[in-house]
């Protein structure tokens, strides 16, 4: 068997755990394997006694010692990393037609795994029923059943000892940290004993465990516990705890930073979460939906996510935030000019003391793992912290605006090098990756065709549409935070006249944003390219496209036209 073949059925069931993730809500039904570790520890037991080699039922494996977490209760791989271990596995088993025996404690009926998960979720998945396994029996006053259920003895014993341990009860008396699952308690107490080596290095002294226990609550859990409920989490999650939200957020967030090679915001981390596993039904769907319609219809052709979208739901998930754009996507490559989306990214994260996240595209998997490569990092890392922000460049493989777009949904504004602009013939516009990047991509753009930007003076193009008012709102913020200068064109139009001005103007007053006015003849893109020249603007602001996409690349647009003839960079605004 190819080893291509068991990726695939990796993939297929790495595919039903996700949905299992989902359905688990919807059915109330445990997901989880059991933690031996925490079993043992309820049970009070330290008596063994080894039972040999010998042939166990796959069905009775209910936990594991290690890895409980990385797989669902019946084995199917949660973790997409796993995929070339568990692929190579099935591999084996399929070419040699057996499977090495695993090492498994028993207790009761019951089998947890010490060695060996790969091979009994490999064998799960191929149809077996029993595995070999050398077992080791704890000897219990109270043996246990494949499906005994004593989740809730074990949760109510653990809060007390870590209320012993923490004395939380009393160093803060109104929290209430309940969970619905057993292992949550020895997991927060992980989170404590890390924040209190890292508060060790920041003060450079000793920190006291119970100074450590008060400062994690009020400056890690609480924060994330009130983001839970200003964001209504808990609706989506019926029968779910904020302490259950809290761990499953840090381990999600954890779970991505390390698939994707750079850190990501709670905030961030919890919208997807809701989206991925929310239980609400209406929000099923709609995810559903949204999948099916992007397998049916061409990439080239998606319409990509509607106006304000991006902006209604980071003001949703972080009222607080004083930032539009905290974290910037930058996409480089090998070619020397390509960093330039680097520099005119860096005038920006001055502006926003932003977080800078670099993507580089590499042809193959060896590329990947290049010195060339890790001198792409380290490059980015260095021109970034010599600007005193932090950068981190994550490369890996795959289309380059399917990896931009899957990446900016981390991020509040993505910036490209512009070399290759939509070209007016129709096929042409279909196969551009920029076209396809500026429909797909759920963030503003910033497009660069030239010299870096101090971005000063912007000439915002508005005609009144939806995403022209996104280009406005953008532009008002702009304005305030950065004082730049600004210049708002309209284009006379059957559509677009003097009053299509009045929105504009009222808004910006209201913000106390004093801006120039200008009314223009001619062709839209003519017309915005020379004022801009005229006034001497050092960037444009404008509104993505307006049409759906197959009228968009039949007739042309404005955009495509900027794109192709401009010397300055293009803000393009969902």
């Amino acid at each position: 068997m190819k080893i291509t073949t068991a990726i695939e059925d990796f993939q297929a069931a790495h595919r039903r755990a996700d949905v299992k993730e989902i359905m688990s809500f919807f059915t109330g039904k445990k997901l989880d394997l059991l933690s031996y570790d925490d079993v043992r520890t309820k049970l009070q037991s330290h008596q063994y006694a080894d039972k040999g080699l010998q042939d166990i039922p796959l069905n009775s494996i209910i936990g594991s010692v290690g890895r409980y977490t990385d797989f669902t209760r019946d084995f199917l791989p949660r973790r997409q990393s796993d995929e070339e271990r568990w692929a190579r596995v099935y591999d084996f088993i399929n070419k040699q037609q057996e499977i090495l025996p695993i090492q498994v404690y028993k207790i009761g009926e019951a089998y947890f795994v010490l060695d060996g998960n790969h091979r009994v979720s490999v064998a799960r998945q191929m149809g077996y029923t029993f595995i070999p396994a050398y077992v080791t029996e704890l000897i219990v006053r109270v043996p246990l059943t494949a499906d005994t259920d004593y989740d809730d003895l074990i949760i109510r014993e653990e809060y007390t000892q870590f209320l012993k341990t923490t004395r939380l009860d009393v160093l803060r008396p109104q929290q209430e940290l309940l969970v619905t699952a057993p292992g949550m308690y020895e997991k927060l107490l992980d989170h404590i004993s890390t924040h209190r080596y890292f508060m060790g290095i920041d003060y450079d002294r000793e920190i006291h465990y119970f100074e450590a226990v008060t400062h994690w609550y009020d400056e890690i859990y609480a924060p994330v516990r009130e983001m839970i409920e200003r964001q209504g989490i808990l609706r989506s999650f019926p029968g779910r705890t904020e302490t259950d939200m809290y761990i499953w957020i840090n381990e999600y967030r954890s779970e991505l930073e390390t698939d994707l090679g750079w850190q990501v915001e709670h905030t961030f981390a919890a919208a997807n979460l809701v989206e991925r596993f929310g239980k609400r039904t209406k929000q099923f769907f709609r995810v559903f939906l949204e999948d099916l319609i992007s397998r049916l219809i061409p990439k080239q052709l998606e319409s990509g996510p509607a106006a304000g979208d991006w902006r209604s739901k980071l003001i949703h998930i972080n009222k607080r935030r004083s930032y539009l754009f905290k974290n910037i996507l930058v996409s480089v490559h090998c070619e020397e000019d390509s960093w330039l989306a680097l520099e005119q990214a860096l005038v920006i994260g001055q502006q926003e003391s932003a977080n800078m996240f670099g993507i580089h595209v590499a042809q193959s998997a060896e590329e990947c793992d290049s010195m060339t490569n890790n001198e792409f990092k380290l490059r980015f890392a260095q021109r970034c912290d010599q600007e005193g922000l932090t950068g981190n460049l994550a490369i890996e493989t795959g289309t380059i605006s399917d990896r931009i777009v899957e990446r900016a949904r981390w991020t509040d504004l993505v910036v490209v090098r512009l070399t290759h602009a939509p070209e007016a013939q129709m096929l042409a516009k279909l196969r551009s990756g920029l076209h396809a990047l500026l429909r797909r991509n759920g963030r503003p753009l910033l497009a660069v065709p030239g010299d870096v930007s101090p971005m000063k003076y912007g000439l915002l193009a508005y005609d009144g549409s939806p995403k022209a008012k996104e280009a406005l709102y953008v532009a008002t913020y702009l304005a305030r935070q950065w004082h730049i200068k600004l210049t708002v064109i309209s284009i006379n139009s059957h559509q677009t006249n003097a009053a299509t001005q009045d929105f504009a103007k009222d808004y910006l007053r209201n913000h106390r944003v004093d801006a120039e006015f200008v009314m223009e003849d001619g062709p839209n893109a003519e017309g915005i390219l020379r004022v801009a020249e005229q006034k001497g603007c050092d960037f444009l602001i404008m509104g993505s496209y307006g049409f759906s996409p197959l009228v968009e690349v039949m007739r042309g647009s404005t955009i495509d036209k900027i794109l192709i003839d401009s010397k300055i960079p293009i803000l393009i605004c969902r």
